[in-house]
C-alpha cells in the first residue's frame, strides 16, 4: 500500500494541514482508530492566529515559549488551520486554504461526534472558572459524552482548587483511560509542561488549542433555543465579528509584511549559479537515483550462504544500486565467491550495478589467487563515501539531482544543484516517501546551491511524513544561499539542523 500523502502548506513558519471542516474532524477520529493498532498517542494542534503569534515569539518573549514547546508543536501529528485570521494571512502569502471554520464550528462538530460514537473526553483548561463552565456544558449539551475528568493547570477541580504536581496531573489523566485530551495552551505553562510529557501521555489524541472559550462558545450556538448561555452568545459574535479584524491587522499583518520583504530582498540580491546561459542547457527533470548498502557478515562462507542467498538477490532486484559492505569480512571461502558471482549475475540481467566497498587485503589475495579480480576490480572502491563521490560526479549534467543511500534504520538524501519550482514539480513525493519507508530520513544539502519556497515545502511535506509516523528527519551541511532561505522562512526552528552526515546520524534514536 502506498503511503498517504496530505497537502500541507507553511504560513509564517508554521506547517498547516489543508483541510476542510468536515476533514479536520475525521481526521482526529481517524487517529484515535490509529491509536487502538499501534499504541502511538498523536498530536493534534489547532492552528489560529493567537497560535501562530506564539509560534512565531521568540522563547522568553511576553508572548514567547520554550524552544521545547515550540519543536513539539511544530513536529506534532496535525496542525488544522482554524479562523477567518489564519485564512487571511494564508491568502495574503499567495495561498489559498479550503474554505475557512471557525474554532467554534470545529469543536460543535467534533462534539457531536463524539457523542455519537459515545467518547470520552479530559479537559485541562486555563483558569478553573473556564474549565468549570466548559465541564458544566459539554455533560449538559452532550450526555452521551463520557467526561473523564477535568483540570485548570495547576489546580485540581474535586474537592477544592489546590496545587496539583506535574507528575501527580500526569497520573491523573492517564488513569482516566480518555479518548481524547483537550488541553488549552493559553496559560504558557501548559505548553511547556506539554512539551515536557507528552511522550509519556497514554492518550489517543491530544488537541492542542488556545482558549478555552472556543468550546463554550461553540456549546452556547448549541444550545441556541435549548436555555442557551446569552453572555456566551454574545462573546461568539463579538469574536467573529470584531476578533478576528483586530488580531489580523495588528499582529498577524506586521509578520506577514515582514516576511514579504525578506523573500522579495532575497530574490533581488541573491545570484543564483549556475549563470542563466548554462543552465538553459541543463537537463530540467529532477534525476534520482536510489542505492542501498548491504553488509555482508562475517565468515562470507557455507555455513551463512543458503540463509541470506535469496534475501540478496531480492533486494538486488528491487534496487538500481547497490553497495557490498565488506569491512567487516576477515574470510571468505569459495561458496562466498560463489554467492557475490551469482549476485553480479543477477545484478547485469536486472541492468543493476554492484560496488564492492572496504575490502580487507584476505579477501583481496582470495580474489587474486581464484583470479577473479579483474572481474571485480573495476567495482571496487575504498568505502561508501567514494562510492557516493562518484555517482554524484556522474549526475553533473542535470540541474537537480538527488541520491538516496538506504543504510541501516536511515535513508540518506543527497541533494546536488538547484531545487527550483520545476525540479520540486518534477519531484514524484509517493517515491521519494517509499524510499523513506519505515527509517529515520537525513537530508545532506552540501550540494545543494539553491532553494526555493517549492523546494522548501518538499521538505515540509516530508517531515510531516516522518512525525506522523514518530520517525526522525535531520537536514545536514547547509550551504549559506540554503540558510538564508530556511531562515526567511522560519522553518530553521522547525526542522532539526546538524554541521553534517555523522553529526546527524548520532542524533538518530538507534545507532546507523
Amino acid at each position: 500500500m502506498k503511503p498517504a500523502l496530505f497537502e500541507t502548506t507553511v504560513l509564517l513558519g508554521v506547517p498547516i494541514d489543508n483541510l476542510g471542516l468536515d476533514e479536520a474532524v475525521d481526521r482526529i477520529f481517524s487517529m484515535a482508530d490509529a491509536y487502538a493498532r499501534d499504541g502511538r498517542p498523536r498530536l493534534a494542534v489547532a492552528v489560529d492566529a493567537d497560535t501562530i503569534i506564539r509560534l512565531n515569539a521568540k522563547p522568553n518573549a511576553p508572548f514567547g515559549q520554550s524552544r521545547d514547546w515550540i519543536n513539539a508543536m511544530r513536529h506534532s501529528d496535525l496542525m488544522m488551520p482554524m479562523g477567518r485570521a489564519t485564512a487571511w494571512a494564508a491568502r495574503s502569502m499567495g495561498t489559498r486554504l479550503k474554505p475557512p471554520f471557525s474554532g467554534d464550528q470545529w469543536f460543535d462538530k467534533f462534539l457531536r461526534l463524539a457523542e455519537k460514537k459515545q467518547k470520552s473526553l479530559f479537559l485541562v483548561g486555563h483558569s478553573s472558572r473556564e474549565v468549570n463552565a466548559a465541564a458544566d456544558l459539554v455533560q449538559a449539551a452532550y450526555p452521551d459524552i463520557r467526561l473523564a475528568g477535568w483540570v485548570a493547570f495547576g489546580s485540581r477541580h474535586n474537592p477544592k482548587p489546590d496545587n496539583t504536581p506535574e507528575t501527580g496531573l500526569l497520573d491523573e489523566i492517564n488513569s482516566s483511560y480518555a479518548d481524547f485530551l483537550l488541553i488549552d495552551l493559553q496559560d504558557p505553562r501548559v505548553g511547556s509542561w506539554l512539551a515536557r510529557h507528552r511522550h509519556r501521555l497514554n492518550m489517543p489524541v491530544i488537541l492542542a488549542f488556545t482558549g478555552s472559550r472556543q468550546i463554550t462558545s461553540a456549546i452556547a450556538k448549541h444550545l441556541q433555543g435549548k436555555d442557551g448561555n446569552i453572555s456566551l452568545f454574545f462573546y461568539s459574535i463579538w469574536r467573529h465579528f470584531f476578533h478576528t479584524p483586530v488580531v489580523f491587522g495588528f499582529k498577524i499583518l506586521p509578520i506577514v509584511l515582514y516576511q514579504q520583504y525578506q523573500h522579495l530582498a532575497h530574490k533581488l540580491f541573491h545570484v543564483r549559479l549556475p549563470t542563466a546561459s548554462v543552465k538553459a542547457s541543463m537537463s530540467r527533470s529532477p534525476q534520482g537515483t536510489i542505492l542501498k548498502i548491504i553488509v555482508l557478515p562475517d565468515p562470507l562462507d557455507a555455513s551463512v550462504i543458503g540463509e541470506i542467498k535469496d534475501e540478496l538477490k531480492s533486494m538486488i532486484r528491487q534496487t538500481p544500486k547497490i553497495v557490498l559492505d565488506l569491512s567487516g569480512v576477515y574470510f571468505m571461502d569459495s561458496s562466498g565467491l560463489g554467492l557475490l558471482l551469482a549476485l553480479w549475475r543477477t545484478a547485469a540481467a536486472e541492468n543493476r550495478q554492484i560496488f564492492l566497498v572496504g575490502v580487507r587485503p584476505p579477501v583481496y589475495r582470495f580474489f587474486k589467487v581464484s583470479r577473479t579480480l579483474d572481474f571485480f576490480e573495476k567495482s571496487i572502491l575504498p568505502n561508501q563515501d567514494a562510492v557516493i563521490e562518484l555517482l554524484s560526479r556522474n549526475s553533473q549534467g542535470s540541474s537537480f539531482y538527488y541520491l538516496a543511500v538506504i543504510r541501516g534504520n536511515a535513508t540518506v538524501f543527497h541533494l546536488y544543484g538547484q531545487l527550483d519550482a520545476p525540479s520540486a514539480a518534477g519531484m514524484d513525493m509517493e517515491s521519494v516517501i517509499e524510499t523513506i519507508g519505515d527509517r529515520n530520513a537525513i537530508f545532506n544539502l552540501a550540494g545543494l546551491k539553491f532553494i526555493d519556497s517549492a523546494g522548501m515545502h518538499l521538505f515540509i511535506q516530508i517531515q510531516r511524513h516522518a512525525a506522523r509516523n514518530g520517525h526522525t528527519c535531520i537536514f545536514c551541511g547547509l550551504t549559506p544561499p540554503v540558510q538564508q532561505m530556511f531562515e526567511i522562512l522560519r522553518l530553521d526552528k522547525l526542522f532539526v539542523v546538524t554541521e553534517n552526515v555523522r553529526a546527524a546520524e548520532k542524533l538518530l534514536p538507534d545507532s546507523i
